[in-house]
């Protein structure tokens, strides 16, 4: 075997290329090494077409040169067996035939020659043939390579990964075996792009896919091993979205081993151009016959299985479930409601009065969507601003939101009202997007308004992301005379942290922790700090979601400045809360101690 490998190397240290020759003619088969190690190329010699056939599983050589007649296996039978491997599909095969025999040729195409010289043989033409194939050949596999394969990870493409999935479907099905598809999203990786550019995140891209690849060359060694009755395969199905196939697998669960290790895999700090970045992944699997029969199914049912565990949060994986198609038909419809809610005017604002503890005094609102659907009704933001966000809708949502308050706000005006603050929670998307100050200035100015009549509020999940931009946000707002509040105090777990050094007015106490003030002392005392991490600060604390008399009364005397909730008041329409707001100034001007 060392001499075969010394006469397949240059002196340059190329590689030329492996030829295989069977032969029944010893002389023949001499004369053929001969001739072919004079170009470099490596020789695997044959008596017969059934050993040719095995040393080209051993061996895979680039070129198969086959004598017709020979013992055994002849050189038709030899050359149809080749074509029947998925390696020897595309190896070129020259057949060699002792006459110009009309028939041997026609038999000789038939089985899947791609040419045949006759003998005898002359080898200097027949070692130019030989070259000539080798370089089609490498030319076929660059064409192949640009065809089938992801050219940033070098995984298998997405038409690629499907033609492999629905072959191995047909076996899967005449051996009746089981067969998984795990659908793998990167989380947050529009980040990184965002935060380093497109071409650090496609050599991101390049070392997930390396790390995917190295992980499932372990787990075909673990298949080897009985772990696993057979290797998975990977590709790169589209942007940051890769899916695997795991063929003759026991269930669900096995294909959750493999997705969990490429998970745990990814987890891991990755190095790229000296700098250290993170990257995790949701799963989701499906598996045949149990979630589908045919291909597109199967990763159809994959895919919604991984929006699910990405629902979830960060680096979760989930199994299928019908449940699951029934979601996703109603989002999908959800999606198409939404759109022409947007076109229709569908959409409504509702006002919740925000009342001063110490006057019970009303001193502000905030406004919250209504979707006044066709056939379900008046619709809460909870069953639709997170599908709107999905669908790149937040932000045109967002700006009819600050048209419509600003303009409810301009029509009291011109009743001779006086102009509460309103306050309007800003969307991450929103937060994300392009020239929002200058959007809400000329909303303001359209409606001949002061910045000062509204108020814009921020979750704290959305300032731990992305505290630098928060910042810049918040202080911009504050330039323009807009007032600004930390939404969902307390449950994003960092608080001092969150607020200190933000251009910050007021914090609201999420409404977790109201609920449980009368019997729970934890949520009592997260209550207590927060407000003392508010007053400390200068700024105006809110307590969301007061239901009792008990819990106003404790909010007192925790020394909070404002509160809302349905003690108070429900979200109401414009002219009905006009109407509660007037009904209250007078209560206040007949002494009435209390909001009703």
């Amino acid at each position: 075997m060392k001499m075969l490998q010394d006469v397949m190397t240059k002196a340059d240290g190329s590689r030329t290329g492996l030829v295989l020759v069977a032969d029944d003619d010893p002389t023949m088969r001499a004369l053929a090494r001969k001739a072919l190690t004079k170009d470099g190329h490596g020789v695997l010699l044959a008596e017969n077409g059934e050993e040719a056939c095995h040393l080209f599983t051993l061996q895979t050589p680039d070129v198969v040169l086959l004598d017709v007649s020979m013992p055994v296996v002849d050189g038709f039978d030899a050359c149809a067996r080749l074509r029947d491997s998925a390696t020897g599909r595309r190896t070129p095969i020259l057949m060699l035939t002792a006459s110009e025999d009309v028939d041997a040729v026609s038999r000789a195409y038939q089985a899947g020659a791609t040419d045949f010289q006759t003998k005898p043989i002359n080898w200097r033409v027949l070692r130019e043939r030989v070259k000539y194939m080798l370089r089609a050949k490498q030319d076929a596999e660059e064409l192949m390579q640009l065809a089938e394969y992801d050219s940033l990870t070098g995984l298998i493409n997405r038409a690629t990964f499907r033609s492999h999935l629905k072959r191995s479907l047909v076996r899967a099905e005449e051996q009746g075996q089981r067969l998984a598809v795990i659908f793998l999203d990167l989380d947050g990786f529009k980040e990184i792009n965002d935060a380093f550019g497109h071409g650090f995140g496609d050599l991101v891209l390049k070392e997930v896919g390396d790390r995917i690849a190295g992980e499932l060359r372990l787990g075909d060694a673990l298949a080897r091993s009985g772990q696993l009755r057979a290797g998975p395969v990977a590709s790169r199905f589209g942007g940051d979205e890769f899916t695997v196939c795991v063929t003759d697998v026991p269930g669900a669960d096995a294909a959750t081993e493999v997705a969990n290790r490429l998970r745990t895999a990814l987890a891991r700090p990755f190095r790229v151009n000296g700098r250290e970045v993170f990257v995790t992944a949701s799963t989701g699997v499906s598996v045949y016959p149990f979630d589908g029969v045919d291909a597109d199914t199967l990763l159809q049912h994959a895919d919604v299985a991984m929006y699910d565990a990405k629902a979830s949060g960060r680096n979760c994986h989930a199994p299928y479930t019908r449940s699951m198609s029934t979601k996703a038909s109603e989002k999908i419809a959800l999606a198409g409601g939404l759109r022409r809610a947007l076109e229709r005017e569908e959409f409504c604002v509702h006002f919740q009065p925000k009342v001063d503890v110490a006057s019970s005094r009303i001193v502000g609102a905030e406004a919250l969507m209504r979707w006044e659907h066709p056939d379900r009704g008046l619709v809460s933001p909870l069953e639709f601003i997170s599908a709107a966000e999905e669908i790149g809708l937040g932000p045109q949502i967002g700006d009819w939101l600050v048209d419509a308050i600003l303009a409810q706000i301009a029509d009291w005006r011109r009743d001779g009202h006086d102009a509460l603050p309103i306050a309007m929670n800003l969307s991450n998307s929103q937060f994300h997007g392009a020239d929002l100050l200058k959007r809400v200035t000329d909303a303001v100015g359209r409606h001949d308004l002061e910045p000062s009549c509204l108020e814009i509020e921020i979750t704290e999940d959305v300032v731990i992301q992305n505290r630098s931009a928060a910042h810049e946000l918040l202080t911009g707002f504050k330039t323009l005379g807009i007032q600004t509040a930390i939404d969902d105090f307390g449950t994003g777990q960092s608080a001092l942290s969150t607020v200190s050094g933000l251009p910050v007015d007021a914090l609201k106490v999420d409404r977790s922790f109201i609920k449980g003030l009368e019997v729970s002392k934890r949520d009592r005392a997260i209550a207590a700090s927060i407000i003392d991490i508010g007053h400390h600060l200068d700024m105006t604390v809110i307590a969301e979601g007061v239901e009792t008399e008990e819990q106003l009364a404790i909010l007192e005397s925790l020394g909070c400045d404002q509160v809302q909730g349905f003690l108070f008041s429900r979200a109401l329409p414009a002219e009905e809360f006009r109407t509660h707001f007037e009904e209250e100034c007078a209560r206040q001007e007949e002494g009435a101690p209390k909001v009703a």
